[in-house]
């Protein structure tokens, strides 16, 4: 649903939201002054894109070719292929 809270920035979080087109691409960014930990450049993730990929086998095909580095909820059909794939981790 979208909504205020949906289209605008809320929070101070570990990372920024630097763009948004709605089911296209989000865009986040580190955000150095984040409170949630004592050494803000502890970890390795600097940005975020979030790419909502809503056909299954698009989805499994971005994570094989390493087009994307994650993908959530992978197609149950996939799993076992993906599991076989060098490269590819499958976290239960």
């Amino acid at each position: 649903e979208e909504s205020f809270a949906s289209q605008n920035a809320n929070g101070t979080g570990p990372f920024m939201l630097v763009s948004r087109q709605p089911g296209v691409k989000t865009v986040f960014k580190r955000n150095p002054n984040y409170w949630g930990k004592a050494d803000p450049t502890q970890g390795n993730v600097q940005d975020l894109v979030f790419l909502p990929i809503s056909v299954d086998a698009t989805r499994t095909a971005a994570l094989i070719s390493g087009e994307v580095d994650f993908v959530l909820d992978p197609p149950p059909r996939d799993v076992e292929r993906l599991r076989s794939t060098p490269g590819v981790k499958v976290l239960d």
